[in-house]
Order: C-alpha cells, then sequence, then structure tokens
C-alpha cells in the first residue's frame, strides 16, 4: 500500500483536486488513517492503513517521482519540524481514539542548516539575494542557479594545502606565443550568485592553454604553476565522501557565506586576526573565483575577521583586493556546491 502524492507545493506540483487527496485506495476501508500534510496543516492527504499491515514502513508513505528528491527531508510528527517519524510504524504510533495519525513532509532547507554533504546551506535560489545592493529583493535577483540546482552549500572545511606547500597559489596568465613582456591576460570572471561554477570552468580550463607566472614576492620563481597548487583546480578535485561537485565560489558567493554564516558564528570559518613578528596585524581572508577587472595583478576576496552587521549599503566593507602572483598569506579557500 502506497500512497501517489500528487500534489505538494513545496515541489513545485499542483495541488489536487477536491476528491485526488488519497490514492486508489477506499480510505473509509481502513482501521487507521495517516494523514499527511505536504506544506501546512491545510487539505492533508489521507491514506487508509489496515491493521493487518503493522509493522508499517514510513518508506510506503510517499512514493512518486514527481516530487525533488534532494529536498526531501522526511517525516515529522510535527510540524515545527522537530521530530523526525522513521518507522515502522506500529498501532501505538496512532491515536488511540480516532486512530489517525499527523505526518508532515518536510522539502528544502534553511540557511544555516547543514546539507547533504556535510556543509552549511548558505543560499535558497526561491529566495535570491539582494545583488544591486538597493535593499530589496526582486525577481530578477532569484534563479540565478541552474535548473536543476535550488541551494548553494559550503564545503564542511577549507579546502586543504597540498602536500609539502605553504601556501596557495592563483598566479597571472599570459599568453605563451606571445613576445616579451608578456601581458597578463583577465578572464573576465563574473562576481554575481550562479557564477562561481562557470568562473572555476573558464579559469581550469584557461590554465590549461595559457602560461601562468609564479612569483615569491616579487621574484618570477616559474612560468608554469603546478597544478598541484591551483586554487580553481583544487577546488574541482576536491571531494567529500561521494561529492565531487565542488567549485571555487565567486564574489557574491563568498559575500553570503561570510554574512550569513560567518557573521552568526556558523561553518567554523578562520576568522581570527593574528600579529607577525614585526606587530602588523593580519586578518584572515578567504579568495573568491572573480579577478579584479581593472587590475590584472589582483583577485577578490573577503576579509573574515571584519566584524560588522551587514547592512545593504555596507557589503563591500567586507571586500579586498589578493595579489594574484605570489603565494598567499593568512588566506583560506572554502569549495562550495550547487545542488
Amino acid at each position: 500500500m502506497a500512497l501517489v502524492l500528487t500534489g505538494c507545493p513545496e515541489a513545485g506540483i499542483d495541488p489536487p483536486g477536491d476528491d485526488d487527496s488519497s490514492s486508489g485506495d477506499d480510505s473509509s476501508s481502513g482501521d487507521y488513517t495517516i494523514r499527511l500534510y505536504a506544506d501546512d496543516d491545510s487539505n492533508p492527504y489521507e491514506l487508509a492503513i489496515d491493521g493487518d499491515v503493522f509493522p508499517y514502513e514510513i518508506g510506503n508513505v510517499l512514493e512518486t517521482t514527481e516530487y525533488a528528491t534532494d529536498y526531501f527531508r522526511g517525516w515529522y510528527s510535527d510540524s515545527e519540524f522537530e521530530i523526525v517519524v522513521e518507522g515502522p510504524l506500529t498501532s501505538a504510533d496512532f491515536n488511540e481514539d480516532t486512530r489517525i495519525l499527523d505526518l508532515y513532509g518536510k522539502w528544502g532547507y534553511e540557511i544555516g542548516e547543514r546539507g547533504p554533504a556535510g556543509g552549511w546551506i548558505f543560499y535558497d535560489d526561491t529566495i535570491g539575494y539582494d545583488k544591486n545592493r538597493d535593499g530589496s529583493i526582486d525577481s530578477d535577483e532569484k534563479n540565478l542557479l541552474g535548473e536543476q540546482d535550488r541551494f548553494l552549500e559550503t564545503a564542511p572545511e577549507d579546502l586543504p594545502l597540498p602536500t609539502g606547500a605553504q601556501k596557495f597559489i592563483f598566479g597571472y596568465f599570459h599568453d605563451d606565443n606571445e613576445e616579451e613582456p608578456k601581458e597578463n591576460i583577465i578572464m573576465e570572471t563574473q562576481p554575481s550568485v550562479g557564477e562561481g561554477e562557470i568562473n572555476t570552468d573558464l579559469l581550469v580550463n584557461t590554465v590549461e592553454n595559457t602560461g601562468v607566472d609564479v612569483y615569491k614576492g616579487d621574484k618570477l620563481v616559474s612560468d608554469r604553476l603546478p597544478e598541484s597548487e591551483y586554487i580553481p583546480l583544487l577546488c574541482l578535485d576536491f571531494q567529500v565522501d561521494d561529492f565531487n561537485d565542488w567549485f571555487l565560489p565567486s564574489l557574491d558567493e563568498l559575500l553570503l557565506m561570510h554574512v550569513r554564516l560567518n557573521l552568526a558564528e556558523i561553518g567554523e570559518f578562520n576568522n581570527t586576526t593574528t600579529e607577525d613578528s614585526d606587530g602588523a596585524r593580519k586578518s584572515s581572508f578567504y579568495v573568491s573565483s572573480t579577478e579584479d577587472q581593472s587590475v590584472s595583478w589582483e583577485v577578490i576576496g573577503i576579509n573574515f575577521s571584519y566584524p560588522y552587521e551587514y547592512e545593504s549599503s555596507g557589503w563591500y566593507m567586507y571586500i579586498t583586493s589578493i595579489y594574484r602572483g605570489g603565494d598567499f598569506n593568512n588566506t583560506f579557500v572554502r569549495p562550495i556546491r550547487a545542488f
């Protein structure tokens, strides 16, 4: 016995009509009734359960290919989604007098929740974000991810440094066939949400076809960056359990990570300020996949040590330019994924 859920607003499925609330089973023939609430406390889906089938597997309560499987979180016994019901069900789970059990289905993730890969959710495409910094979220500031994606999730940890490496390197791009002095190439990477994955692919594809200058301080030490130290490629190769779809966040994606997670003390980021031997203070920076479009020797990062609360006019207080020609000092990388 299984319910075919024909309507679920959370999953983008049209709600059923008045006489389309259950599968083909006659609800009046069962000894027990499960009432399923897809998104709120109205119009439950009723499923008749014969008392002879106990124990009843909770997985049989929902059987459909029409809802977004990745976003279904489970059935709960309360509308606040605090008590998950995993089954199998027995008669003791039902109201003793009415023989009714109410179950509430949860879809999607809240900002700050743990995601499927063990990281933290920081963006929901159905909500969007204030892209143009005017204090409101308009319709063109939503649905910015790919057709199959809704959420952005950070990795559960920073990108580990390659074996033997002390710091990450971003490097310059230049045309190998160009005569000296070689001019640096800007790849026109973009800052908006939804651009991080595109930026990362662009940067990785470019490094395969161009030279990359590597500096130690101001001294050029190589015109070919080792792939084992190249940040965008390291993000593409990053893997957590079975999840291997990571990329380097764009500027706005990184900003949202800082504002929605780091400032709320979520995400286990490096956000301390240290002092070097000369007493100079050093903040903790995270690097984005967005290049500085006006200065070819810099890539844009975010100061995660900056403690101030977010204001709609104050996003840029966190932004910093990072010298891309040398080793990154006190700089960290946190890959992200879309799903």
